[in-house]
């Protein structure tokens, strides 16, 4: 449907836009506009796939420079052109109560805003109560609620006010509050395996990516015999970490242990890391102080820096490298690394795992490593490394013009979940 030519007047009197009378899809959660997290990445492109299929789509994230007052702030969306607004981040524990109990981040947006034919309310991993409440007032406009699960977080500790309180959010939102929406997005099949039994429209999408590249990959060459590696990630301190580096979610001490065997047997490299801070890691993994040492001319830690920088990196990488554990977190999310180094040209050297295994190809857009047995693991380290420039060339190749991430290429599952979404 197309926007309609009747102009109104607003309630100050002044004469305001036309009338949007697209079916609208409002997408709510804590994400950071335009792209300052993973999640905001991810809703953008889910929200491309809506505006293709003729959605008018509204966006209401969370900005940690903006004021806590409960207001809704007009929001940039990036490239994308999607309309967006945001709330400012809770500052304190009163802040903090309301947003996870409050319908707030639809109300207010109804009253700012023109729908004029509400069809979808998602909440992308929203707090409980909040989620609860948001549907029941899409409901009341006639729309349908739906839930964006890609996560399912592990347990906090019990000691603390907020510990207790997240740990309980996390139980009702996964075990009550999801099972009663009217379809779910999820990005796992270990997701949609445990909600297959509520009989609700469910549809599947990875973490998606639609890169601006104005060029093709670099070329690598390796005439000075080093492959370069990259990876990026955050979650190495003590405060994101609960007791030891076996809660880290990327196993980076893995990658380390794994790498300094194979520089053991030969292997020449340089890693670049993003979102890692060399003294917070050595203090959080103090048993590998000794291998830091000894590769500290093969790594090169950059800290935090802007999502710019990491993807002028990344492009220039043989391959990026990371391996993860198979906990629940793990399997119910699904790897935007992976996703995006595909879809920047860069293959990917992980380990297997059943959230990504059906969009991963062997020698095309990844070399698989098992990490039971480390000696092993680094011998085929050193077998990848040595495969010529055309070789890694070829995959890079393939993987900067497949399109096995572009939202483009979800359109018609989205189009089926949103037709079973209108008949349920």
């Amino acid at each position: 449907m197309t926007i309609s030519e009747i102009d109104r007047y607003n309630k100050t009197g002044q004469k305001a836009e036309a009338v949007d009378t697209r079916r609208t899809i409002v997408y709510i959660g804590g994400f950071e506009l335009p792209d300052k997290n993973a999640a905001a990445q991810r809703v953008i492109t889910n929200a491309q796939i809506f505006q293709k299929l003729g959605y008018r789509v509204l966006l209401v994230g969370l900005s940690k420079n903006r004021q806590a007052n409960g207001h809704l702030y007009p929001a940039e969306s990036g490239e994308s052109g999607l309309e967006a607004w945001e709330m400012g981040y809770p500052s304190n524990q009163v802040n903090w109560l309301r947003q996870i109990l409050s319908d707030a981040p639809l109300r207010k947006l109804i009253l700012l805003t023109d729908i004029a034919n509400l069809h979808t309310v998602i909440c992308y991993n929203h707090p409980a109560v909040s989620q609860w409440r948001i549907a029941h007032l899409a409901r009341q406009h006639g729309a349908l609620a739906v839930a964006d699960c890609t996560e399912w977080y592990s347990k906090r500790h019990w000691g603390s006010v907020s510990g207790i309180v997240k740990n309980l959010d996390v139980m009702l939102r996964m075990h009550y509050v999801n099972w009663r929406m009217d379809g779910l997005i999820t990005t796992s099949p270990f997701i949609s395996g445990f909600y297959r039994s509520s009989r609700k429209p469910i549809v599947e999408i990875p973490t998606l990516m639609a890169p601006n590249r104005t060029e093709q990959t670099p070329i690598v060459d390796r005439s000075n015999g080093i492959t370069r590696l990259f990876f990026a990630g955050t979650g190495f301190d003590k405060a994101s970490v609960s007791e030891s580096a076996d809660g880290m979610k990327d196993r980076l001490d893995w990658v380390f242990d794994v790498l300094h065997r194979a520089k053991l047997l030969g292997a020449r490299f340089h890693m670049d890391l993003y979102g890692v801070d060399l003294d917070q890691y050595r203090e959080l993994v103090p048993e590998q102080v000794t291998i830091l040492d000894d590769m500290q001319d093969d790594l090169s830690f950059h800290g935090r820096q802007p999502r710019k920088i990491l993807l002028e990196t990344l492009p220039k990488a043989a391959f990026s490298i990371f391996f993860r554990k198979e906990t629940r977190t793990n399997l119910a999310g699904f790897p935007g690394k992976l996703s995006e180094s595909i879809s920047y040209g860069t293959p990917v050297i992980t380990n297997p795992m059943p959230s990504s295994s059906q969009y991963l190809i062997e020698q095309q857009t990844c070399h698989l490593v098992e990490i039971t047995d480390f000696d092993k693991a680094a011998a085929k380290i050193v077998e990848l490394f040595a495969q010529s420039d055309s070789q890694v060339n070829a995959m890079k190749s393939y993987c900067y013009n497949s399109k096995v991430f572009h939202y483009q290429s979800f359109i018609s599952p989205v189009e089926d979940w949103l037709y079973a979404l209108e008949a349920s």
